[in-house]
């Protein structure tokens, strides 16, 4: 599954977005279903940007919106097993009210995003924020043991 899979996913379940809110809200579902060892949501690899965590893929499909409805990516909606949709489904309920000021704030202040962006200082190309680094911050390991 694409990151664009999950952006339509939460799109469908929202309406409409802020592109920003957007790639944070996907970013926290990628991180809430390693968080219960369902392996990654999506493959696409996630940066530590000054604001926050961003997809690049799904930044550069975004660039210049204002806001972004279902549909509007291009993407077909592919069913998530329920496991996954169930964990997707509850972050949005916990996150969708928060803004977008708030979503970086939690984001930001997290371990995965704050030493991707510490290392960015080491060299560029050091941005990724990996879903192993993701997964043992929620003591995890990955990829998941099955």
């Amino acid at each position: 599954m694409s990151v664009f899979n999950i952006a339509e996913h939460i799109l469908t379940e929202t309406g409409p977005l802020a592109p920003e809110k957007l790639e944070r809200l996907v970013y926290f579902a990628q991180e809430d279903v390693l968080a219960e060892g369902l392996g990654p949501l999506f493959h696409e690899p996630i940066e530590a940007w000054d604001h926050g965590p961003v997809c690049p893929a799904l930044f550069h499909r975004l660039n210049g919106r204002l806001i972004v409805h279902p549909g509007d990516l291009g993407g077909v909606r592919e069913s998530l097993a329920p496991a996954k949709a169930g964990v997707v489904s509850a972050m949005l309920l916990r996150l969708k009210q928060c803004s977008t000021r708030e979503l970086n704030a939690l984001a930001c202040g997290e371990a995965p995003w704050q030493q991707a962006h510490a290392d960015q200082r080491s060299g560029p190309g050091n941005l990724k924020i990996t879903a192993a680094a993701i997964a043992r911050a929620h003591g995890r390991s990955f990829p998941p043991l099955r």
